[in-house]
């Protein structure tokens, strides 16, 4: 009787654990899946010089998504893409705080440090599998 107890208290312990990860996954994804398009917007009105009002707005929204980003690798230790997630917030920032100060040339050269930091990130922690799907290294 004991080791039964014990062997259903071990699965519903882990079947708790899972199903917190996932809950943290999927926001995760959401967050990454969110800042990619405002990445997307930021980047087709930096190109066409549209609105500063509307990059400093998808600017401000990239910026949130990075701090959820960034909550979800401080929860899994993850300390050198934690860094990466606090660069890409402060240049999503800076591209927001220039947009609304009508500078639209900073908004592009800070735009551009977004990007590399988005890119440095997915190079050193996501692996695409066979499938065509992503997943963190």
């Amino acid at each position: 009787m004991k080791t039964l107890t014990c062997l259903l208290a071990g699965c519903l312990a882990v079947g708790i654990v899972t199903s917190l990860w996932a809950a943290v996954d999927a926001d995760f994804q959401t967050a990454m899946k969110g800042a990619a398009a405002a990445h997307g917007r930021i980047k087709k009105g930096v190109e066409a010089k549209a609105s500063a009002e509307d990059i400093a707005k998808d600017a401000d929204e990239e910026a949130q998504n990075f701090k959820k980003i960034g909550s979800y690798f401080k929860q899994n230790n993850a300390t050198d893409a934690l860094e990466i997630c606090k660069q890409a917030f402060a240049a999503a920032t800076a591209v927001s705080k220039a947009a609304k100060a009508g500078n639209m040339e900073e908004a592009a050269a800070q735009y551009k440090t977004l990007s590399g930091t988005c890119a440095s990130c997915h190079h050193a922690h996501r692996e695409k599998a066979a499938d065509g799907s992503y997943s963190i290294k």
